[in-house]
């Protein structure tokens, strides 16, 4: 162990103490025997192993979802330990890298994004799932929570769960059981399973444990302030109208109900009902006409309150989910089988596993079902894990696709997929163990199988799957090579702790206080923004009219005025009801502990990219040279600080990245389906390399590679950097030969050519 940092040695005996009830090299060895027997009963042979640097620039890619940079592969070639790449695996489990590939990876599967009003909600569950990887929380816990969750996302960020698929409760079942038992159940949701045995009526079994969860926006509780704010408003609107029409006048609202009105009953039941008014027919519609202009007058009046107390908890929208326990699922309007009728009430029952009896449990429906859904007893839940990260680390799942373990489906080797299941119950679900287990195997050490695989067909392990990386990988390991300390770099942090806050202040101020205050401050924004209300109207009937007469000019003018019109009124309104920046002393626990998403291993989170020190002109330069020099470092300065204003780790930007963007180009989700991830070669992503600035960030001299380049002093030494930071490899006397001559003929641009041919090669793109 000669040579390792304390640091290191820490970590390996945590993640050792971490699973005392398994032994490690054991489990490694066992899992290694099963595979070499299927591999020998199969008449197959096991591919050699791999080499020390395609193992780093693999377990790299594998555990942190990047490449090594220069000074890492220096760091593990230097160690001469038998063990040092067991011990790197244990620091890698134990690194930033890790947090930051496991969270891209979940949330994919998890679907997280930020878009479409998905702001709030999706930021507290992003951060939520930032500190259960951060904290090596157990997967069965971490389901448990999502599956379970409930309340608001300043004090559960799990609730984002819900809320991502709200006013979808079906579909959200279907994804749980398909994320984490392994089942394809959407078939089920209209008709019985054509392959499996799952019927229609177990779909809605199924889907009644959850159904009660519904994601309204703040407000809708009969006891809140806005729900007596919109009462007393539609009071005044009832009051108004019957001050004109008359108190025993029934209650119409507008013209389209007073024609309903008076289209309800037969002409005999109307002259009964007009008599008994003491009515004519166009006095009642006098009368009711009079009345709805009342209302009109009303509602102009309280329009300033209505909207400013909308724009208030605008910020807190989409911000909780609860649990409706008398809310009831009903089969469909057109059930066909013959084993419930249409609209029957459907009562919550398990496909598979041990029935849940609910009048024998303390738990309410959601915590019954994912106690049983985590259960260690469940015949799919931690056997859907262990082969689903199986498949991460291996290229391929035993069973493949990874959530669809029907009895149909093939198992490549069933001891193998019995024993992965036992010992990550062993682990009591430690997905950082179970991982360092797998890729510490000789199995996973060999070389890749570069052989085309045959998905309807059984994979026995030779080797890993050669696997192109994903877009996150690539854009990764791009953005290590760019910034130094890309896993410390927490730009979006920040911002999604401010969202969260400012969510929490609107709700503590809003509903916390007497509704007696709160009407008053209801009232006084509103008297203060009937200006701005107005100065809107007229600017959006000038951004309609601008539309309408296809005016561009005018259009843009309106629209931009429009827009700050609209800012500066709502900071206004929130200035005024929330204050500056509240001191939240009453803070939810969530919130208190989101200063330390980070975990230990990294001693000081980075949220703004340092400005690197400049560069000093070399000795000997006469003046001429020496003003040429510093001019071209003060443009590569310049041109550095605008590259990466931009650039951080996949997990740290938008989920999904906007359209065009190198990560949406290169097949990244757009997380509308589970893992739709694409690793498929494309024109955009040529079209990218080849227009992209990408090139110009890695080739500056103010990027780790660059500067590499820059301080090199031969021609030799400068190929060889290129060679070790994008192929972790010192490039061949044939390939140094070529690229000399090349130089020879097209100088110092070479170098960009030559990232540039490597960023292209087979050896970049895929994992080896």
């Amino acid at each position: 162990m000669k040579g390792l940092s304390l640091t290191i040695l820490f970590l390996f005996f945590a993640l050792t103490l971490s699973a005392e009830k398994v032994n490690s090299n054991q489990a490694v060895k066992d899992i290694d025997r099963l595979i070499n027997a299927e591999l020998k009963k199969q008449n197959s042979k096991a591919n050699p192993p791999i080499s020390d640097e395609i193992f780093l620039r693999r377990i790299y890619l594998d555990l942190c979802g990047r490449i090594p940079t220069p000074e890492e592969a220096d760091l593990f070639h230097a160690q001469k330990s038998q063990d040092k790449r067991s011990l790197l695996i244990d620091s890698l489990l134990m690194s930033e890298g890790y947090n930051s590939d496991q969270l891209n990876y979940w949330s994919d599967i998890l679907r997280i994004y930020r878009e479409r009003g998905h702001t709030l909600d999706s930021a507290a569950y992003h951060l939520w799932l930032r500190k259960s990887i951060n904290d090596n929380k157990p997967y069965d816990k971490l389901v448990s929570q999502l599956v379970s969750a409930r309340g608001k996302v300043w004090d559960n960020g799990a609730v984002g769960y819900y809320v991502r698929d709200r006013g979808m409760p079906l579909d959200n079942m279907s994804n749980t059981v398909r994320i984490f038992l392994g089942v394809r159940l959407e078939c089920a949701q209209c008709h019985d399973h054509p392959f499996d045995d799952w019927t229609q009526k177990d779909y809605y079994k199924m889907a009644a444990f959850s159904y009660g969860v519904i994601t309204p926006n703040i407000g809708y509780e009969k006891n809140s302030n806005r729900y007596k704010a919109n009462r007393s408003f539609s009071q005044k609107e009832r009051e108004a109208y019957h001050a004109v029409a008359g108190k025993k006048m029934p209650f119409i609202n507008s013209q389209k109900n007073l024609q309903a009105n008076v289209k309800r009953y037969d002409q005999k039941r109307r002259q009964k009902y007009l008599k008994r008014m003491n009515l004519t027919e166009q006095q009642f519609k006098e009368k009711v006409t009079l009345g709805i202009e009342a209302i009109e007058k009303t509602k102009k009046q309280t329009y300033a309150e209505k909207q400013a107390m909308n724009q208030l908890y605008g910020r807190t929208n989409n911000s909780q989910a609860q649990e409706d326990t008398k809310r009831a699922l009903k089969l469909p309007h057109d059930y066909q089988y013959d084993n419930a009728k249409p609209h029957d009430v459907i009562q919550p029952e398990t496909m598979f596993g041990t029935k849940i009896d609910l009048a024998k449990t303390d738990k309410n429906k959601l915590e019954a079902y994912a106690a049983w859904m985590t259960s260690k007893e469940n015949p799919n839940f931690a056997k859907t894990v262990a082969n689903r990260l199986w498949a991460k680390i291996f290229g391929v799942g035993v069973i493949n696709p990874v959530d669809d373990m029907a009895g149909y489906t093939k198992n490549s080797n069933p001891e193998l997929l019995n024993y992965l299941e036992k010992l990550i119950k062993d682990l009591d679900f430690d997905l950082k163990v179970y991982q360092g287990i797998l890729t510490k195997t000789k199995a996973y050490q060999r070389e890749a199988n570069r052989q085309e695989y045959d998905a309807g067909k059984p994979y026995y392990f030779p080797g890993p799957l050669l696997k192109r990386m994903s877009a996150e990988q690539i854009w990764d390991s791009l953005v290590s090579l760019t910034i130094k300390n890309a896993d410390d770099f927490h730009p979006g942090i920040a911002k999604q702790q401010k969202l969260i806050k400012d969510a929490y202040t609107a709700y503590s101020n809003l509903e916390g206080k007497p509704y007696v205050e709160f009407k008053k401050m209801i009232q006084n924004i509103g008297e203060n923004s009937i200006k701005g209300f107005k100065e809107q109207e007229r600017l959006a009937k000038l951004v309609q009219k601008a539309t309408d007469e296809k005016n561009k000019s005018d259009y843009n003018k309106y629209r931009k005025e429009l827009g700050r019109a609209r800012n500066t009124l709502r900071e206004n309104m929130y200035t005024t009801a929330f204050g500056q920046d509240p001191q939240l002393s009453n803070a939810p626990a969530m919130m208190m502990s989101m200063a330390t998403m980070t975990n230990s291993s990294t001693a000081n989170m980075l949220t703004k990219i340092p400005k690197p020190e400049k560069m000093t002109p070399p000795a000997g330069l006469d003046k001429n040279k020496k003003r040429a020099w510093l001019r071209q470092e003060k443009n590569d300065y310049r041109t550095y600080m605008r590259l990466i204003t931009q650039v951080a780790r996949a997990s740290e930007l938008d989920q999904p990245s906007r359209r065009g963007h190198f990560l949406r180009d290169f097949g990244q989700s757009d997380r509308e389906m589970i893992e739709n991830s694409s690793k498929n070669a494309s024109i955009p992503q040529a079209l990218n390399l080849l227009n992209g600035q990408i090139i110009d960030a890695l080739a500056n001299r103010y990027s780790l590679l660059g500067k590499r380049l820059f301080l090199a002093k031969t021609p030799e030494t400068k190929i060889t950097a290129i060679f070790q930071a994008m192929l972790t490899r010192k490039p061949t006397a044939d390939e140094m030969t070529m690229i000399l001559e090349d130089i020879k003929e097209y100088g110092q641009r070479s170098y960009r050519g030559l990232i540039w041919s490597l960023l292209n090669t087979q050896q970049f793109i895929f994992v080896q």
